[in-house]
């Protein structure tokens, strides 16, 4: 390797050989040059990457608009990147807000109807004891606090049209099983 250097040092065409798309045709030169016995086959010029768009744009005089290039396309990432967040259920804003008051053994109001695709926020508090929330087709069951204790909030993407039960969770007195309501999805 150290020979080699210093014959690349030495030569005087050094600089222009080694520009993209020329480094085969120099090391072609030079193995002719240094060839050993008569009759060896002759190597040809190798042209790495020659025309190609690699190479032209990352020429001297085009390393600007290679970097503007990449910079949009990272620009681009970003924004679709923040696009995809924005329709996340857990930060996007809601569509509806529906207040909802468990008290044994109702949910006031008991139906509630919302249009397709409206990412719905329901706020529940209890106006006594402890409650569940539950919807089973969503995946949702939670624990509602007792009256004075807070409130729940949980959110439902109304993807489906159709309509979805919502019952309490917790046994919560005799009345517990007819504690129901129903959300339309239309």
């Amino acid at each position: 390797m150290k020979l080699f250097s210093s014959l690349l040092l030495r030569n005087s065409r050094t600089t222009d050989s080694l520009r993209p798309g020329r480094v085969g045709e120099f090391l072609a030169g030079w193995s002719r040059a240094n060839s050993s016995p008569v009759g060896a086959v002759p190597v040809r010029p190798v042209r790495f990457l020659r025309n190609s768009r690699t190479t032209d744009s990352l020429r001297p005089g085009r390393v600007g608009e290679f970097l503007a290039r990449w910079s949009r396309a990272c620009a681009a990432c970003a924004l679709l990147c923040a696009a995809l967040l924005a329709q996340d259920p857990l930060t996007r804003k809601p569509d509806r807000v529906v207040t909802l008051v468990a008290e044994r053994f109702t949910f006031n109001p008991s139906k509630v109807t919302v249009r397709q695709g409206d990412l719905v926020e329901f706020v529940v508090t209890s106006d006594d004891t402890d409650h569940g929330f539950r919807i089973l087709s969503a995946g949702i069951d939670a624990a509602i606090p007792q009256q004075g204790k807070g409130e729940l909030r949980v959110r439902f993407l109304a993807n489906e049209k159709g309509q979805f039960v919502f019952e309490c969770s917790r046994p919560c007195g005799a009345g517990h099983n007819l504690m129901r309501g129903t959300l339309v999805v239309r």
